[in-house]
């Protein structure tokens, strides 16, 4: 059986890019809430970096090499040196130190609690100040010392995720300067907050499209696939696993929201048509919840959605789930499984790495709705995502980090090494794109133009292979398939990694 991975307890969270953490409502009363109540496209360069004309080849992934094969991918350039472009020096960057934003979280370890999830207490400084220490003892980055300027979420605060977002951007670019901002809210504050600082913002993954790539230039997912591209992604995985099969009913549910609708318009339906699906009904959108009050909403159209399907016949159904309001991933599922189960609907479900089925069987979602489901999954980080496969070193040297300067942290606190693998990847991450820069002057556009030139380098923390070109700033590049068995309540991989 697989272990654990990522961030299991998703249910109803505050929807922190660069950390999880759990809802301020008890599980009995959040789930009486939910049960009764109201392809990356042209991104442009910056930096006069001219890319690679070298391609990528096909194939699976070798198992024991160092680099990696993929498909219709855009090789990033291998140039060193100066980047020809905009020599203004950075905000935060000063003789001697670079000053990060990073996010502090007050009482996660409440709301964790308070959904029953194992190992909740989180120390989320405590990672980045083992990274930043590790990185300054060994002359810091592009000669100076790391410095963060740190800002603080409430989970229990009454203030939206907006509000708090845009203290934080005070924080980050009034009462201080920072270069770079490690983290913050979903939903574009952020995002616009370091466009307006001439900062840079990275973070292993998001709730992106291809527009957030465009609007933001100086934006980055590390380990993140945009959700429109998750779409042909999720959509030939499942054909090659033999998922539509002939006669099949197919119905698709997602978040209303504009983001959500673009992954479906331009991601999911081309793909089926192009392998010869059509869904055989209408897609059913459900109410992003604003805050836990706002939960009744969703759980409305969810129940509508499984009497709808059931009653129509729907006999596959395709959950696009992932980050909307205070839901942070596992909202849809949890909620449209369990409702199914309760009426006695069966599916058979397709997923991805968003619905997070491996990790969720019997505790977000019944052993008995799982029959038959297979999925197309994109994270490696832990050692079960590492079977038939190679290790990812980069993810046990950041654990050894930990470990060595006397963290000794607890493994199957989900939440916990999310965040300890975010600042490892964050910082590490930093360090190899100033790295290609040369002796270019650090600021925002040749911070881009350097992680236009990372290609596949840099080793992610959290899956198989990152890509990142002037053509794509959300990196995972390498998904494997797996299937669930009744044998043993649990996913297997069918696949090695494969590139897309």
């Amino acid at each position: 059986m697989k272990t654990p991975r990522r961030r299991l307890w998703l249910l109803v969270v505050l929807a922190f890019t660069a950390v999880a953490c759990g809802s301020t409502v008890p599980k009995s009363q959040l789930q009486a809430l939910l049960n009764g109540s109201n392809q990356n496209q042209g991104l442009g360069t910056t930096g006069g970096i001219a890319p690679s004309a070298g391609g990528t080849t096909g194939g699976v992934i070798p198992g024991s090499a160092g680099g990696t094969t993929g498909t219709g991918g855009t090789g990033g350039a291998s140039t060193t040196g100066v980047v020809v472009g905009n020599t203004t020096l950075g905000p935060g960057i000063t003789k001697t130190s670079i000053y990060v934003g990073a996010v502090d979280i007050k009482n996660s370890d409440a709301g964790n609690a308070a959904l029953g999830a194992s190992g909740a207490k989180v120390d989320y400084r405590k990672p980045y100040d083992i990274v930043i220490n590790d990185l300054n003892s060994k002359g810091g980055i592009w000669g100076r010392k790391i410095v963060p300027v740190w800002a603080t979420f409430d989970v229990t605060s009454s203030q939206t995720l907006d509000q708090q977002a845009q203290a934080a951007c005070a924080t980050w670019t009034q009462d201080n300067k920072v270069f770079a901002i490690l983290g913050g809210a979903q939903g574009g504050v952020t995002e616009e907050c370091t466009e307006k600082a001439h900062a840079v913002d990275f973070l292993p993954a998001g709730d992106s499209t291809p527009d957030s790539f465009r609007r933001y230039p100086h934006y980055v997912e590390t380990s993140g696939m945009n959700i429109v591209r998750q779409g042909p992604v999720t959509v030939k995985g499942l054909n090659a696993q033999a998922y539509y099969d002939k006669g099949a009913r197919l119905g698709l549910i997602t978040w209303d929201a504009p983001n959500y609708r673009e992954a479906i318009s331009n991601g999911y339906l081309p793909t089926m048509r192009s392998v010869g699906v059509t869904p055989a009904t209408q897609t059913a959108y459900v109410h992003v919840p604003a805050s836990f009050n706002d939960l009744g909403g969703m759980n409305s159209d969810v129940n509508s959605a499984v009497l709808r399907f059931a009653n129509e016949h729907i006999d596959h159904v395709m959950i696009i789930d992932g980050s909307a309001g205070v839901c942070a991933g596992a909202c849809l599922g949890y909620e449209f499984l369990n409702q199914a189960q309760s009426q006695s609907y069966h599916p058979r479900y397709g997923f991805n790495d968003y619905n997070y089925a491996d990790t969720s069987v019997d505790s977000l979602y019944p052993h008995q709705q799982l029959t038959g489901s297979v999925a197309v999954v994109w994270s490696d980080d832990n050692t079960a995502q590492d079977v038939g496969y190679k290790t990812n070193t980069s993810r046990e040297d950041c654990y050894s980090l930990m470990r060595k300067n006397g963290f000794d942290f607890d493994v199957t606190n989900v939440n916990q090494t999310y965040v300890i693998r975010t600042a490892c990847e964050q910082l590490w991450f930093m360090r190899a794109v100033v790295a290609k820069i040369g002796t270019a002057v650090l600021n925002n556009d040749n911070f881009i133009a350097g992680v236009n030139q990372i290609g596949t380098s840099f080793h992610s923390l959290n899956t198989y292979v990152s890509r990142l070109t002037a053509a794509q700033h959300d990196g995972a590049s390498a998904v494997r398939n797996e299937r669930y068995f009744d044998s043993c309540t649990c996913y297997k991989f069918t696949s090695a990694p494969y590139e897309v």
